[in-house]
């Protein structure tokens, strides 16, 4: 929820109503059962609600408005089950829900209709209701239309920032991945693409044959030495960094397959000291290999 909530805050503001509205629903049929209303009562605000339950679900799936004249059904039915009811308090509720949930989904030009529409219900049915209530019921859902107006600018900015982030790591020649706190890949640049292979079938270990799990590297790392075994079974050797950011960690690695293929060879190895046999035997050889080349000298005897 969390992840969700970083990821698209509008989306998961709609979802916050669409739940309420279940919350608000079964809270009116639990007044409607204390004040003793009948069985056809509760039956029409169940299926009412039910109904419009589906509707708000349908524009949270799809991302767009019901058409103009399910609008028009929606004002209906509730003037009739207040009607039924023969109370407005228990439909303020969902009511206002309704309405916020329209605000945080749809523009101006559908949410003003529908706060005029409700305010004509209440009005029509000729009902008693608070003075407040009707004050209330464009006001809070322009709030909750201004506060989706911020998060969609919000996102864009966010949007483009995080394009320009993209830009610039896909710009670098040198490895690098983006992973969040969770330790997912955000992003990872082409040279990191092509140094590791897919990540999901890489293996890094540390210089003592420890695992390591290369997007969850704490940041602040620095001259971390790692062996990477590409899915492919290629290994190679780097140097990896990570340096904290707001939208995760930046973990850059520098391959140094080759700088470390050129200096094992060169480190000097111990050689063992000759025992006492050996270099018996080895003198004996080389009196013995001077002595025949003695003998086939002129004069020797």
């Amino acid at each position: 929820m969390t992840a969700l909530i970083r990821r698209d805050p509008l989306r998961s503001l709609r979802l916050f109503f669409l739940v309420s509205m279940l919350v608000i629903g079964a809270l009116m049929l639990a007044q409607l059962i204390a004040t003793g209303a009948t069985w056809e009562t509760l039956l029409l605000s169940t299926g009412v609600l039910a109904g419009l339950q589906l509707l708000r679900v349908y524009e949270f799936v799809h991302g767009r408005l019901v058409p103009l004249p399910v609008d028009l059904l929606e004002l209906v039915v509730i003037a009739v089950v207040l009607v039924e009811i023969g109370d407005v308090d228990p439909v303020l509720g969902p009511i206002y829900f309704l309405l916020m949930s329209r605000a945080a989904t749809g523009g101006m030009r559908r949410l003003l209709p529908m706060i005029a529409g409700y305010g004509v219900v209440l009005l029509v049915v000729g009902l008693p209701f608070p003075v407040g209530a009707f004050v209330g019921l464009p006001l809070v859902p322009l709030l909750i239309y201004g506060m989706r107006t911020v998060l969609l600018r919000l996102q864009e900015e966010q949007r483009k920032h995080g394009q320009m982030m993209d830009d610039v790591l896909n710009r670098l020649p040198f490895p690098v991945l983006l992973a969040d706190a969770e330790g997912g890949v955000l992003l990872a640049n082409p040279a990191a693409s092509a140094l590791t292979g897919p990540l999901a079938e890489l293996r890094a270990t540390r210089a003592g044959g420890a695992p390591v799990d290369l997007p969850r590297l704490a940041a602040g790392e620095s001259g971390l030495e790692l062996r990477l075994t590409r899915g492919d079974g290629r290994v190679v050797q780097v140097v990896a960094e990570t340096v904290p950011t707001a939208h995760g960690t930046i973990v850059a690695l520098l391959d140094v397959t080759a700088q470390r293929g050129y200096e094992e060879p060169c480190t000097p190895r111990s050689t063992p000291a000759p025992s006492a046999a050996s270099s018996a035997t080895s003198s004996r050889r080389y009196a013995h290999s001077r002595l025949r080349r003695g003998r086939a000298r002129p004069g020797w005897c």
